[in-house]
This record gives C-alpha cells, sequence and structure tokens, in this order.
C-alpha cells in the first residue's frame, strides 16, 4: 500500500467537480507528500495563497493557511469501490463536514 500512496503524492484531484460540472482551479487540489508518511492536501488556486485541509477542530474540517502544523497533514486511507478518506495525523479523525466523516474520490489531471 505504501507505494500506492506515493503514487498519488503528486495527484491533482477535484472534490466538486462532479457536482459544478466543470474543473475549476478553485475546485482542484493537490496530495503532496510530506516524506515522512503523511500528506497535505493543498489548494490549486493559489491566490494569493494556496489553502491546505486543516483538522483542527475534529468534527468540521476547513481549508486554512498553511502553518506546518500536524493538523495540517493527513493520510490516505482507501475505502474500497474508488473511494479515499483523509485521516488527520493530530487528530487521527476523518476529514468531515459538521461532524460527519467524508469520502472522497480521487481523480488524477494532467
Amino acid at each position: 500500500m505504501k507505494s500506492k500512496f506515493r503514487l498519488l503524492a503528486f495527484a491533482v484531484f477535484s472534490l466538486f467537480a462532479v457536482a459544478a460540472g466543470a474543473q475549476q482551479p478553485a475546485k482542484l487540489w493537490t496530495i503532496r507528500s510530506n516524506n515522512d508518511g503523511y500528506f497535505q492536501i493543498r489548494s490549486a488556486a493559489g491566490n494569493p495563497q494556496s489553502w491546505v485541509l486543516d483538522g483542527s477542530d475534529a468534527g468540521d474540517t476547513v481549508a486554512a493557511p498553511p502553518n506546518g502544523a500536524p493538523a495540517q497533514e493527513w493520510n490516505v486511507r482507501s475505502l474500497g469501490r474508488g473511494l479515499f478518506q483523509f485521516v488527520n495525523r493530530a487528530s487521527g479523525q476523518a476529514a468531515s463536514l459538521r461532524g460527519h466523516e467524508l469520502g472522497f474520490q480521487i481523480t488524477p489531471t494532467l
């Protein structure tokens, strides 16, 4: 499994492309390895800076300016059927919205 995650380390994916019908930079995210078994999930939008997923609040994952904290580092766990879960390094909790765990479909874009 470790080599599978390395292949995803520089993947670009869209969280909302299906709902929006188009891949816009604000809706694209990159998964980049920290080279320690965890990943940073960063917005591809970058205006004026890229935001990262932050799990400081275990019940509600948010996008925040990067600060290098463990709450902004994630492990990628397969849920099967092409779905993945991001598990926060600091809390051990899955990315969530209003207390509901989220599953993601990762679509590589070139």
